[in-house]
């Protein structure tokens, strides 16, 4: 028995050896990764960092970083090297004037941040002269669109809303209302309220509160259903959402009273 013990003692230690060497080898090995790891973590960004357009020595951005966040006024540049766009940033967002050139260097547009939602945007012809004013609400298009002439002048005749009434009350029981502009435009959207006392200030798909008409062969159409003797009165309010010849997307509404009887 004595002389089992004396011969498995040996391979006990050369185990224990065995088990202490590889503990002090992976430890070993995490040490080396993570010295590895801390070597290869990216530095936070602090102060003007500035690219350049590859192969040239022609910036391609300025911008100030404090604590790997975007504050004061960034840059990006052409490659001609004129300056192509310079935002002001506060925390990473965009706060305050943002300005984007043509080529050339001459003003293409204005746009006006508040806490990274813009208020405001204007765009310019190539001479400087103001093309169009944009204004915004909470950071969607809104009412109020005002666009110029090449010589300055301020545009005032845009396409009207044209109401046209198809009465089907004798056969289906109802009556449709096609909408269409008095000229023809791209991207035309026509929409109305659920609820008429909430404020409608821009087309955003995501206000629950508006509904978009069918669009047919171009037309909105508003199908309202009268069951025989029934008449409807309603004062409707109708929205319409289209793209200038300038490209600027404006908004417009009509007032319209609607009474039909169904005998």
């Amino acid at each position: 028995m004595k002389r089992l013990f004396y011969l498995l003692l040996p391979l006990v230690i050369a185990l224990s050896c065995d088990t202490t060497e590889n503990s002090e080898n992976n430890n070993s090995e995490l040490t080396q990764r993570a010295e590895v790891a801390k070597k290869i973590k990216p530095k936070s960004k602090e102060g003007l960092i500035v690219t350049y357009h590859s192969g040239t020595k022609v910036k391609r951005t300025e911008i100030n970083y404090q604590r790997d966040k975007k504050n004061g006024l960034a840059k990006v540049y052409y490659e001609n090297g004129n300056v192509r766009q310079a935002i002001d940033y506060v925390n990473n967002f965009k706060h305050g004037m943002a300005k984007e050139y043509y080529k050339d260097g001459t003003l293409y547009k204005e746009a006006f941040y508040d806490n990274n939602v813009v208020q405001r945007r204007k765009y310019y012809y190539k001479d400087g002269i103001l093309k169009s004013d944009v204004p915004y609400y909470k950071g969607k298009q809104t009412f109020g669109l005002k666009e110029y002439s090449k010589s300055g002048k301020l545009l005032k005749v845009y396409p009207k809303i044209q109401i046209k009434e198809n009465d089907d009350t004798a056969l289906y029981d109802k009556y449709i209302l096609e909408l269409t502009l008095s000229q023809r435009r791209k991207g035309v959207k026509f929409f109305m309220a659920h609820d008429d006392n909430k404020p409608v200030r821009t087309s955003s798909t995501e206000d629950d509160n508006l509904y978009f008409l069918p669009m047919i062969k171009g037309r909105g159409v508003l199908e309202i259903p009268i069951p025989k003797g029934n008449y409807a009165m309603k004062k409707f309010t109708f929205y319409v959402e289209y793209v200038t010849y300038s490209g600027r997307k404006r908004l417009d509404k009509i007032d319209y009273n609607f009474h039909v009887t169904n005998y």
